[in-house]
């Protein structure tokens, strides 16, 4: 959760960027494109900025995007995307190890 929360407040910082000039195209093309090119699919989301926030992930991990969809374009938007997805287990604040 930890993990998911630090990559919501960097998007924070970097939507505006990706929507004024990052990689953007039709939102069904650039799912079917990570979908069938990447093997990814979207296992985590959130809202920044009134756009909708996709992390997707190969099952194996080995291929990452972090995408935001721009409403009013209907766009899928490519924020980051990287290499060695590795989820991070976290223990709620106040248990026991």
């Amino acid at each position: 959760m930890r993990t998911l929360l630090a990559a919501a407040a960097a998007l924070a910082i970097l939507l505006p960027v990706a929507a004024q000039g990052g990689m953007c195209v039709d939102a069904e093309k650039g799912h079917r494109m990570l979908a069938e090119r990447y093997h990814e699919q979207p296992v985590a989301r959130g809202v920044a900025d009134g756009r909708l926030v996709l992390l997707y992930t190969s099952s194996d991990g080995e291929t990452w995007t972090v995408a935001a969809i721009d409403p009013a374009h209907n766009a899928i938007c490519i924020i980051a995307a990287g290499e060695s997805w590795d989820t991070v287990e976290t223990q709620a604040p106040g248990r026991p190890s």
